[in-house]
């Protein structure tokens, strides 16, 4: 069997660890590679062609946002999910407007997390509770087609 193959982007050691580790315990998904920062996870998509990319918002050099629109340019095939302690409707509109494929607070359940990698794999579109409350959508965590902007709110 495949396995989905992520990279995780985030400034903080401990979270990429603890994200990679809870990952790893699925038979059908591997961490490939880490970056630390916005500029590394263009480079390192290039370089490890991960099925999904995990970036973080808030990262030095390149943000999470400008990334992702980077990453969905030169790799459309590479999913992004963003994982983020911001909760701001303002920046999920951006992410997904810039080709992000869903949208999770840190640290979320370790389910919800696994559903929405093996999900955005496949091309659905994933996002947290928290966040469909905040966008006044049914609570369901994850789509199995992509969210369209203009049947938001």
């Amino acid at each position: 069997m495949r396995r989905i193959r992520v990279i995780l982007a985030d400034d903080h050691d401990l979270i990429k660890e603890g994200l990679c580790r809870l990952i790893e315990k699925e038979n059908d998904i591997e961490c490939v590679a880490f970056a630390n920062d916005g500029e590394e996870a263009v480079r390192v998509v290039k370089e490890f062609h991960p099925d999904v990319a995990i970036i973080d918002i808030a990262m030095p050099k390149l943000n999470g946002i400008e990334a992702t629109k980077r990453i969905k340019k030169t790799r459309p095939e590479t999913a992004v999910q963003i994982v983020s302690a911001y909760g701001y409707v303002n920046y999920v509109f951006v992410c997904i407007e810039g080709g992000a494929s869903g949208y999770l607070l840190k640290m979320p359940e370790r389910a919800t997390l696994i559903n929405a990698i093996r999900l955005v794999s496949k091309g659905g579109f994933a996002v947290g509770k928290e966040i469909a409350a905040e966008l006044h959508i049914t609570e369901q965590t994850v789509w199995s087609e992509p969210l369209k902007l203009d049947t938001l709110g």
